[in-house]
């Protein structure tokens, strides 16, 4: 299990990583299609970004499924984990480093949240402005 999860991880974290850039370049595209078909019958429009979305839930599958495969092809797997002392100790360590919570961050933080929503009572309730 733990060499599944060594192999998998680095494969997620890669793989979303990389539609990062793969997601943006799929929207231009789609933008710039959109933009040429925009005098276009709607069924053309509508297969261009059904077509985006479709590369947008695979890509970023088949990106896992080509590195989750080089990872078992290679035989690459992270080094073991951690030992459980080591991992017993890392609460210990962290309560000396972690700082206590300070007035000037936790303070301001109410009033600033009251403030914001009371700027707009009656939008919230009872939905955007009407247009002029």
């Amino acid at each position: 299990m733990s060499n599944l999860l060594n192999a998998v991880i680095p494969a997620l974290g890669w793989s979303l990583l990389h539609f990062l850039w793969q997601g943006l370049l799929i929207g231009c595209v789609a933008a710039l299609l959109l933009h040429a078909l925009r005098n276009a019958r709607p069924q053309a429009r509508y297969l261009v970004a059904c077509t985006a979305l479709l590369l947008c839930a695979a890509l970023p599958l088949a990106n896992f499924a080509w590195r989750l495969a080089d990872a078992y092809d290679t035989g690459y797997v992270l080094p073991a984990p951690l030992e459980a002392s080591a991992i017993a100790a890392i609460p210990a360590q962290r309560a000396e480093w972690q700082p206590k919570q300070s007035w000037s961050t936790s303070t301001p933080w109410p009033p600033g949240n009251t403030c914001c929503a009371a700027r707009c009572p009656g939008w919230c309730c009872s939905g955007p402005p009407a247009p002029r």
